[in-house]
């Protein structure tokens, strides 16, 4: 683990592809989507997915913004923090302080409706400390070389798990302020979330 955190220590910026894998519980089925993901430390995070619907989660100075490209419309989050999760957010902005947010042990995934594919790694179990946490638990799995991120299992307190199989990641990047914040260059419609 202190590998891995030594690793990500160093990192002010990350952004990769990758293939997200969700069993919802209430509906006992599977969903599956493709997007790309930025993170800027601190706490600055853009998701794109390309379908079934384009859709772009943009977090950025506590806020979160849901925006939907081809209806030129978005919901505001003003307490963002709160609605992503604070264990979830650290999750993905910081992954060098885990130890702050998780009891952190080295272990496989218990059975579970979705597992890790074959590709070889390091796991890591993560357990949210906090009893309020969004997420009960996360694996992860690391290249056991590299230490770059290859998959993460995230289950919720609502019963629903979530795969991640990340590719091309890259490090420490100059990542635009822009990349973070709505388009300036559109008239969108933004609403008021819960």
């Amino acid at each position: 683990m202190d590998e891995v955190s030594s690793f990500y220590k160093n990192i002010e910026s990350w952004d990769g592809e990758f293939e997200q894998t969700t069993f919802v519980e209430l509906l006992g089925r599977t969903v599956r989507k493709k997007g790309y993901i930025s993170v800027q430390r601190p706490e600055k995070l853009r998701i794109e997915y390309e379908k079934p619907q384009a859709k772009v989660y943009l977090f950025n100075e506590g806020e979160l913004y849901i925006y939907y490209p081809k209806e030129k419309a978005a919901q505001r989050y003003k307490n963002g923090k709160k609605l992503l999760g604070k264990e979830a957010l650290n999750f993905l902005t910081g992954l060098s302080d885990m130890q702050k947010d998780f009891e952190i042990t080295e272990s496989s995934p218990k059975k579970l409706p979705l597992q890790f594919t074959k590709k070889a790694g390091q796991v890591l179990h993560l357990v949210a400390k906090s009893p309020t946490s969004n997420l009960s638990e996360i694996y992860l799995k690391v290249d056991s070389k590299t230490k770059h991120l290859l998959e993460a299992l995230l289950q919720n307190e609502s019963g629903n798990l979530t795969r991640y199989e990340f590719s091309n990641l890259k490090f420490n990047l100059n990542l635009s302020k822009a990349l973070f914040k709505l388009p300036s260059d559109q008239q969108i419609q933004i609403k008021k979330g819960l």
